[in-house]
């Protein structure tokens, strides 16, 4: 029980031969736990990450950029924290709506400021991102110009200026000045759902992958917002 399809996963940015996975429990049963996948070099296997159980499927998993505290969330929208050598633990997470609404598909952390962290979900009945900036409470929405839809992914640049989501309705990038968010599919990106973007540094490129419909690119200008438009 507990499981999806396809399982949230967390790489671990400290050790490459090492992920997190989602989803019931190793040997089976009602509990929802997180395994930890390992690679010797030959094999993959895995073992139960503790013995904590989380209650309701687990939706989103994270590092801290160090790697040494891990996030997660549920379907029942609780957040949940765990430190280095230490267990995971519930948190207040108050400003989060209620119950199952948000249903958080997306946990990330700022790599300028690792107190700031963004959650993202389902936007219909509630805002599909929050932010805390006290470690995981205290969450505040990111609602402005985002429509009423699904946020599936989130991707942040190193200094933390640059903040893009993939949604059910498309690509958005998050105008820090204005604090509001910015539709930027343009006149030639596909109306199709938006799965999964990261941000490549060394290029200025946030990086979309859609339904269907290929991958698209979206370059940060120096001399301005952004250049080019998209490219595929």
């Amino acid at each position: 029980t507990g499981w999806y399809f396809l399982p949230p996963l967390a790489a671990d940015p400290s050790n490459g031969n090492r992920v997190l996975l989602a989803g019931g429990r190793i040997g089976g049963g009602g509990s929802q736990r997180v395994v930890e996948l390992s690679y010797n070099g030959s094999s993959i296997s895995g073992s139960q990450d503790s013995s904590f159980d989380f209650g309701s499927p687990v939706t989103a998993l994270a590092y801290s950029a160090n790697g040494q505290t891990r996030y997660a969330m549920t379907e029942g929208r609780d957040f949940f924290r765990k430190l280095a050598g230490g267990n995971w633990t519930e948190l207040t997470a108050s400003g989060l709506p209620p119950h199952q609404y948000l249903y958080g598909n997306k946990i990330l952390i700022d790599p300028s400021n690792p107190t700031r962290i963004y959650v993202a979900g389902s936007g219909y009945s509630n805002p599909g991102v929050f932010v805390s900036n006290a470690e995981g409470q205290n969450f505040v929405a990111m609602a402005t110009g985002l429509p009423s839809t699904m946020v599936f992914d989130l991707a942040i640049s190193a200094d933390g200026q640059q903040l893009f989501a993939a949604t059910e309705l498309g690509p958005y990038w998050y105008d820090r000045q204005a604090s509001t968010w910015i539709d930027i599919s343009g006149t030639t990106a596909p109306e199709q759902t938006w799965w999964d973007v990261d941000y490549i540094d060394a290029t200025r490129t946030a990086r979309f992958a859609t339904y269907g419909r290929g991958i698209w690119d979206f370059v940060v200008s120096s001399d301005g917002v952004f250049s080019n438009g998209f490219e595929n």
